[in-house]
């Protein structure tokens, strides 16, 4: 089970009446053990009180904000589902000692577009994305988790439409003046098909 099933199952229990507590308490474990089993892997061989201290830290802030939100917070779907983004950003950032993480509801500002589904609001983003990178601390590199940002109307989370996670990135390196960005995704190249399931799929060589 993927850990986002994981958290889509967590936000129907906030948004029913007949999910106990004790449910909750469990599920979010297993989610935290989840990530709590990706820090350690990236992390063996490394200082082991330090470790331990992160992967405490991951557990109460995961625990914290899947069960102690306020309750507008926890039925809101975008932001539940997002958290699995956002966990394994910070997964990736206390695993490696030069990361600075950088919280989206912080520094990508969304508002509605012509269909009614979130859009960049791009000069307030780059003001903000520029502003969260231009120290940092301890190190050069930053993580930015993908796909969902801050209403600026609402304050909520809100997610971006499919394919969210490659705008993320394409700011980030917009505004940290990139030289080059480059999108790593399960094919080499954007196909007319999943070449996975269609054999006669071709690669699109030029996009516009």
């Amino acid at each position: 089970v993927k850990t986002t099933d994981l958290l889509i199952r967590l936000h129907k229990m906030h948004t029913s009446a007949e999910a106990s507590t004790k449910d909750k308490e469990t599920l979010v474990e297993e989610i935290g053990l989840r990530f709590s089993g990706m820090l350690s892997s990236l992390t063996s061989g490394a200082d082991g009180a330090g470790s331990s201290s992160h992967s405490d830290s991951l557990v109460n802030q995961l625990v914290k904000q899947l069960l102690e939100s306020e309750k507008e917070k926890l039925q809101n779907y975008d932001f539940v589902v997002s958290r699995g983004e956002y966990f394994a950003g910070q997964v990736i950032s206390m695993a490696l000692p030069d990361c600075k993480f950088v919280d989206p509801e912080d520094a990508v500002f969304l508002k509605n577009g012509p269909s009614g589904t979130a859009v960049v609001d791009f000069e307030y983003t780059m003001d903000a994305l520029k502003d969260a990178t231009s120290v940092r601390s301890p190190g050069p590199f930053v993580v930015l988790p993908g796909f969902f940002g801050q209403d600026r109307v609402t304050k909520a989370v809100r997610a971006l439409p499919r394919g969210g996670s490659d705008i993320s990135g394409a700011l980030l390196g917009c505004a940290m003046a990139s030289d080059v960005y480059e999108n790593w995704t399960d094919v080499a190249g954007v196909f007319t098909a999943d070449p996975n399931k269609v054999c006669s799929a071709k690669k699109i060589d030029t996009l516009s």
